[in-house]
């Protein structure tokens, strides 16, 4: 499963890098298509036109979408790491990605597939994290006698 987790890892960052790329691409293309025509069809008293209202939900697009790729690729790195809390955001990532049709989905799916899998819940597991603190009997050190030092 180590190798799944590696793919996802590559994978997060590459759709994270592709929705970045198309975040800023409909970012510039927002810029002509919005402001433009919001000054031509606004009129002389300014008021809200078309081009003004395409430019705030474009803006919210934008938003969601440079988010989105963070997201992505924040949990890329985290599972390329193998961070603790990469799992449980690689797990909201692949469940987020699955409206993204088609490449979301694909990747949603195998996501949810290798990521809900016990065998991979403990490669991100600690050792410390099974350890007993009552149980020393691992613990080696030089034995000392304290009551027969003199000083």
């Amino acid at each position: 499963m180590g190798t799944h987790v590696k793919l996802l890892g590559v994978l997060f960052l590459a759709y994270g890098l592709y929705k970045g790329f198309f975040a800023l691409l409909f970012l510039l293309a927002l810029a002509g298509v919005g402001f433009i025509p919001g000054f031509l069809v606004a009129g002389p008293l300014g008021g809200i036109g078309a081009g003004t209202v395409l430019s705030v939900i474009g803006f919210f697009l934008v938003l969601y979408s440079a988010l989105l790729a963070l997201f992505l690729a924040v949990a890329g790195y985290g599972l390329l790491q193998r961070k603790r809390w990469a799992r449980v955001l690689g797990i909201v990532a692949g469940a987020l990605s699955l409206i993204h049709f088609p490449l979301g989905t694909l990747l949603g799916i195998y996501t949810l597939w290798a990521l809900l899998k016990e065998e991979t819940a403990r490669l991100f597991e600690r050792p410390w994290d099974r350890w007993d603190p009552d149980d020393l009997s691992d613990i080696e050190g030089p034995s000392r006698d304290y009551r027969s030092s003199s000083l």
